[in-house]
């Protein structure tokens, strides 16, 4: 096994969140002018499902999601409802972070969206609701101007959702109460498609890199830096990458013969992009901690409670090339 999959059996998590918090703003070189030309499919590149799902403009078109309770409909008036909520309270810093003032009373959601897998099983249901929804799957929704600008994504938990819209596309009552079931992101003027990495340069790299053909619509699935106790934000996902066949692939764990690769950005949200695949020892459940409240007002205590979550999708990785 290797050390790194050895680091990955002890899982837990302890995580509080709040409401709409996101993580501090990133200001690196999101991707070298090289990826930027590098953002469209050609037919060439593509076969069976991947095929069929390329438009004319060189982008692939997602096909109906297993979305489990917040239908994409129900995604998209979040994040225009927290998009107006943001203007009303104040924008400097996102202004700041995108170069001009952002209208975002404007906003609309872009011509596509993007359900992020969860990595492990749904969280039983007495586990403290926000830490069953940063867990959980999520859409980002990546917001445009009228231009098509994109200056910023939310991300919309996908579980029972307690917040109200009203007709005028506003917050209905106590938004407070989403206890994290969205987050509000800014995005970067380099980015693709309202992301750090879109599907169609994942796929690129994937080919560019291994020789083969793409037989499927990329998969996109939570990033967990070192631990499962650790999220990076959904927008910097990890492509999963299904080739027409298999490939020899050296990483520093060994070598492997398949045909399902991920394709990530080095730091996640930014940086050169790499070639991965699953390691072949991956840990199949963990624990997860949540805090619990008992009493009320200053005798109000917390403990932790614990639980048991199975995964069902790799944490463990191994950056590789192609064998000559």
């Amino acid at each position: 096994m290797s050390p790194y999959c050895r680091k990955r059996f002890s899982w837990s998590v302890t995580a509080i969140m709040l409401a709409g918090c996101g993580p501090p703003p990133v200001q690196h070189p999101i991707q070298s002018p090289e990826d930027a030309r590098r953002n469209r499919l050609s037919a060439s590149q593509v076969i069976g499902e991947a095929a069929s799902a390329l438009d004319s403009r060189g982008r692939v078109a997602f096909s109906a999601v297993p979305w489990r309770s917040t239908s994409p409909r129900r995604a998209d008036s979040i994040a225009v409802a927290a998009a107006r909520f943001k203007g009303q309270m104040g924008n400097a810093r996102f202004d700041s972070l995108w170069g001009a003032p952002i209208a975002f009373s404007a906003l609309r959601p872009c011509a596509r969206k993007y359900y992020v897998l969860a990595v492990a099983e749904p969280a039983p249901l007495h586990v403290y609701r926000p830490v069953r929804l940063e867990f959980g799957p999520r859409w980002v929704v990546p917001l445009c101007l009228p231009s098509g600008e994109s200056p910023v994504s939310v991300e919309v938990a996908d579980g029972e959702s307690a917040l109200e819209i009203s007709a005028s596309s506003d917050f209905a009552g106590d938004f407070f109460i989403s206890e994290g079931e969205y987050g509000l992101l800014e995005s970067d003027r380099s980015y693709d498609a309202g992301l750090p990495l879109s599907p169609e340069q994942a796929a690129v790299f994937a080919v560019e890199r291994t020789g083969r053909r793409v037989a499927s619509v990329p998969v996109a699935i939570m990033v967990h830096p070192g631990s499962y106790g650790n999220r990076m934000p959904a927008k910097c996902m990890r492509w999963r990458i299904q080739l027409e066949s298999p490939v020899r692939l050296r990483g520093r764990y060994g070598e492997y013969h398949t045909s399902e690769v991920y394709v990530r950005r080095e730091r996640y949200c930014w940086g050169p992009l790499v070639l991965q695949v699953a390691d072949s020892v991956q840990p199949d459940s963990g624990a997860i901690e949540f805090p619990v409240f008992s009493g009320r007002g200053p005798d109000r205590e917390v403990t932790i409670g614990t639980a048991k979550v199975r995964f069902v999708l790799p944490l463990a990785f191994d950056s590789v090339a192609v064998v000559p």
